[in-house]
């Protein structure tokens, strides 16, 4: 990284470009410990600053979060109990250990008495991000949101530790593997320990009432993950979505395309006001779950079928994730077992017809649903169908063909593509890679019969629907 970024509070350019040592406007070391290179910022708030740096005491200079405690608040009140909270972090940190889903505490300590933390960086985007980019989350996505974070929590409670600030700025979705990471216990409290005055913390529309109060409990992180769930369900903020009248959550109505029974029931408890009406422990919340299908109804519409069975429910997991080569090869597998054929065997033009229909237009569907109508074979074959049904201009158009360094064209393989929401719309699914090597259909025929399948596929539908 070519971008530095000094520390110093009183430096007056605090970004630098270049490989300096030291900061070219105020001549403080661009180094922490001699160690901690950092770049650029993250956030900036009214108790601190945090930013992206990387390790130099290790030989591939991997990158960390440094958060430097920097108060604004002139109050040496305030300004105590900023500083007894940073800390404690770091105390927090440490207790849990190593955990895959929480970042790792790296280092604690002061320079120019100027306390320092240093995590693990976690690349990926916050949940918060996710649903503005993205838009409301499916039923799906919202049940992999609850198994990803409630075994988390169960550690978390389980080391005696309270997060107390569960919301979707603060659940990661790692961009490596898609897993989901439980971030920022700056906020945080050991449960065993009491406190002299009750500390009022956390974000008030996820916070649960006895946490405003300051008396929260493992049921109080329970709450704040049910708010978000239904956040991110929605797309509303949770102020819309509570009854001040009734007081209670008015949230079902306002889920595209319905609630599914038993994955709003525990929604609905998760997020109950008195304590005796809601889930007590992470544990109890897990066992609930294990009744829930994979994959909760969906919004039916003109050629889109709900999906039902585990390896749709898989499916939905990994785009999700944004696994989209898994995805790939996972959608491959499941029109082989449809096909009555092995799994990772080939298919032929005879297979295409043979496939039932529901099959596909389930599979379509998810490709859709999942990728904000960017990817599968109906948005392929819309482009299809404006181009003349000309593959030649299809493969460039949806970047299967493109220029290699050269300028010379190039055919890409299932191998070669972009597995990415980034991808030309049409660009995936990806059949004619794992399409048989013997020549009996080729990539292009199977292109024209798929969509002459999908067309079929619509129409029956459509004729089965009032």
């Amino acid at each position: 990284m070519a971008e530095r970024h000094c520390l110093f509070r009183d430096c007056p350019q605090p970004v630098s470009v270049g490989e300096f040592r030291f900061c070219p406007e105020c001549g403080h070391s661009l180094r922490l410990r001699d160690r901690y290179v950092t770049h650029r910022l993250l956030g900036q708030g009214g108790f601190g600053r945090t930013v992206v740096a990387s390790d130099w005491d290790r030989p591939s200079h991997p990158l960390c979060v440094v958060k430097q405690f920097l108060p604004q608040d002139p109050s040496p009140a305030l300004v105590l109990k900023a500083r007894e909270l940073f800390a404690r972090e770091a105390q927090l940190l440490e207790q849990l250990g190593s955990h895959p889903q929480i970042p790792q505490l790296h280092a604690y300590f002061e320079e120019q008495g100027v306390p320092y933390l240093v995590q693990e960086y976690v690349a990926g985007s916050h949940l918060g991000a996710v649903l503005a980019r993205e838009g409301p989350f499916s039923a799906a996505a919202v049940l992999g949101v609850l198994r990803g974070i409630i075994p988390v929590l169960a550690f978390v409670h389980g080391r005696g530790v309270l997060h107390r600030d569960v919301k979707p700025e603060n659940i990661m979705r790692r961009a490596e593997d898609g897993v989901l990471v439980l971030v920022d216990f700056g906020a945080g409290k050991d449960a065993a320990t009491p406190e002299a005055i009750a500390t009022r913390i956390g974000t008030p529309h996820f916070a649960a009432p006895e946490q405003l109060l300051g008396q929260p409990l493992p049921a109080s992180d329970l709450y704040g993950l049910g708010v978000t769930c239904m956040h991110l369900w929605t797309g509303r903020e949770p102020a819309q979505l509570f009854d001040v009248y009734r007081g209670e959550w008015a949230w079902r109505d306002a889920v595209p395309g319905g609630v599914d029974g038993r994955l709003g029931q525990i929604l609905d408890r998760l997020v109950q006001g008195p304590l005796q009406r809601r889930y007590a422990s992470a544990a109890e919340v897990a066992t609930d779950m294990l009744s829930v299908s994979p994959v909760a109804a969906a919004p039916s519409g003109p050629g889109a079928a709900p999906p039902q069975r585990d390896d749709y429910g898989q499916l939905a997991t990994l785009m999700d994730g944004d696994l989209w080569r898994e995805a790939d090869r996972l959608t491959w597998d499941i029109l082989c077992r449809a096909a009555g054929k092995v799994t990772g065997s080939y298919l032929f033009g005879a297979d295409v017809a043979t496939i039932p229909c529901d099959v596909w237009l389930r599979l379509d569907w998810l490709w859709r649903s999942h990728s904000a109508q960017r990817f599968g074979w109906s948005v392929r074959r819309e482009i299809f169908q404006s181009l003349g049904r000309d593959y030649g201009q299809l493969c460039w158009h949806i970047g299967w063909r493109q220029h290699n360094s050269a300028g010379r064209p190039l055919w890409l393989s299932g191998e070669q593509l972009t597995y990415d929401r980034a991808a030309p719309p049409g660009h995936l699914p990806w059949i004619g890679g794992f399409y048989g090597h013997d020549g009996a259909c080729g990539e292009q025929e199977l292109t024209h019969l798929l969509c002459d399948r999908l067309a079929y596929c619509l129409s029956q539908e459509g004729a089965r629907r009032p």
